[in-house]
């Protein structure tokens, strides 16, 4: 015989203290509202008596169980106290969510109980965990052409700042169509970058995104769409030729490539690369001004941002609205620069996080980047000592052939400088991807990383070791074209990697 919900309430009051007993369809409206509810009732520690109860007189869906215990966990509610009251066993639902969300040796308990008819359930508005990208729900990259796009991994475009403002790309058919395939826990194709790194373990942008944003995901970013998050290249002006890097985000790679070849099309395409070398306001101060700089974080590419003449007057500017103390600022420098002049503008924001593209140390940073080391060095011990609350300093290595066997020392170095790392995987060109070397070179990528003490190099370990083993010839004449037109000796530098991509 059913039961109302008010005999189910002194049912379960004269066995429990209940810290709340909710209609299970009331929190699953939204994707929020479960994650507002639990971090309202939170408590540092339950007594044994107490718990929280869901009930409905349907069957909630995996969808629902599964986000039920994503929120418990992300709130670090124990799923001893979760008590779920419907009229189905839903003991199978209830341990698939537990090995998928949390590391609980128990899975939420659930009591059979038939129930007068409560509201409908639904998880419509939740977004699945497996296939959750926040940088689709807040996020929008500026390139130096006026190409706008989510982000710096994204295949393709999805509007252009000469035909509509951030606001209208960010709510376009596009982006709204990439939403809704995420929510039916479809991977759109363009962001088959990320998909393909989590594939081969190693850890991708999408899965940085979340560690990153965390609770903004599930409280804010979801349920109420706004752009919260912009990353603009303003200028394609570099002093690096970085090996990794390419013309047209480096004006000195395009002044290069202008000086070897006598291609009239390949002419023509460099030297409008090089415009982009300049300050466009349209594309990046004014799309700024129209948000009125109120977003929260604000990304700055390159180029090498910290040479860029109108930085200062940018990140005044900001601060001159008033919106500065809510935003983040990310710079992606190479370190040769240490700005007193822009440093002593952090203070201003709310947080400021500096990534230093080191990819390597000694010469072999020399080579594979550009630069004196021991200018950089002496940079990074700098940053490194502004390191605090609001300032956070971090390596981001960018993980490709050239700097495969020595990664050990980047993490070395890392701690000896008291500074994060942060982890990229270069994946085009693909004679530079960790996924084409030879047989030699997965042997002593396995003897180096395979039992080694930081978990992402065992990770690029497997990866490697999944890989078919090639030929490393692209590899090595594209080292040796460098060496000719530079002067250098990749071979000397990096013998290791050389001569085992030579076998």
């Amino acid at each position: 015989m059913k039961i109302s919900c008010e005999i189910l309430r002194k049912q379960l009051e004269s066995r429990f203290d209940l810290v709340c007993f909710v209609d299970f369809a009331d929190v699953c409206s939204t994707h929020s509202a479960i994650f507002s509810l639990l971090k309202t009732v939170h408590q540092q520690e339950y007594l044994p008596n107490q718990r929280l109860i869901f009930y409905s007189s349907q069957k909630p869906s995996q969808g629902l169980v599964n986000h039920l215990q994503l929120a418990a966990s992300r709130i670090d509610v124990s799923n001893f106290f979760i008590l779920i009251c419907c009229p189905d066993n839903i003991a199978k639902e209830l341990d698939i969510a537990k090995n998928l969300h949390t590391h609980d040796n128990v899975a939420i308990s659930w009591m059979q109980t038939e129930l007068v008819d409560t509201k409908p359930l639904s998880d419509f508005g939740f977004v699945p965990r497996t296939s959750f990208c926040p940088l689709l729900f807040g996020s929008l990259l500026v390139d130096t052409p006026g190409t706008v796009s989510p982000c710096c991994k994204f295949q393709g475009v999805v509007g252009n700042l000469n035909n509509n403002s951030l606001n209208e790309i960010f709510h376009n058919e596009a982006m709204t169509d990439l939403r809704t395939q995420i929510k039916n826990e479809v991977q759109p194709k363009e962001c088959r970058v990320c998909w393909d790194l989590e594939k081969k373990g190693v850890t991708s942008f999408r899965q940085h995104a979340i560690h990153k944003y965390q609770d903004q995901n599930d409280h804010e970013w979801i349920d109420d769409l706004k752009i919260r998050d912009v990353s603009i290249s303003p200028s394609t002006l570099c002093n690096f030729k970085c090996r990794i890097c390419h013309p047209a985000t480096s004006s000195q790679i395009a002044v290069e490539e202008l000086k070897h070849t006598t291609d009239p099309d390949k002419i023509s395409h460099l030297k409008s690369l090089l415009k982009l070398s300049n300050w466009n306001s349209n594309y990046f101060e004014k799309p700024l001004e129209e948000l009125n700089y109120d977003f929260e974080h604000l990304h700055f590419l390159g180029g090498e941002p910290f040479i860029l003449p109108e930085l200062v007057s940018i990140l005044e500017k900001i601060i001159k609205s008033g919106n500065s103390k809510k935003m983040q600022l990310e710079f992606h420098t190479n370190g040769s620069h240490f700005s007193n002049a822009i440093i002593k503008l952090f203070n201003q924001f709310k947080k400021v996080e500096v990534l230093l593209s080191i990819d390597n140390i000694g010469s072999r940073f020399e080579i594979e980047r550009g630069g004196a080391w021991s200018t950089i060095k002496e940079n990074i011990s700098q940053f490194a000592k502004i390191n605090s609350e609001f300032i956070s300093v971090k390596l981001a290595i960018t993980v490709n052939i050239q700097n495969l066997l020595y990664l050990d020392e980047m993490v070395d170095f890392a701690g000896q400088e008291n500074v994060g790392i942060v982890w990229w995987y270069l994946e085009y060109p693909s004679y530079l991807c960790i996924d084409n070397v030879t047989q030699s070179v997965k042997d002593l990528v396995y003897k180096k990383y395979h039992d080694h003490h930081s978990p992402e190099l065992q990770k690029i370990s497997n990866r490697v070791q999944l890989a078919k083993s090639i030929s490393g010839q692209t590899f090595v004449n594209y080292m040796n074209q460098f060496d000719q037109r530079r002067g250098q000796h990749f071979s000397q530098t990096h013998s290791e990697i050389f001569n085992a991509m030579s076998n």
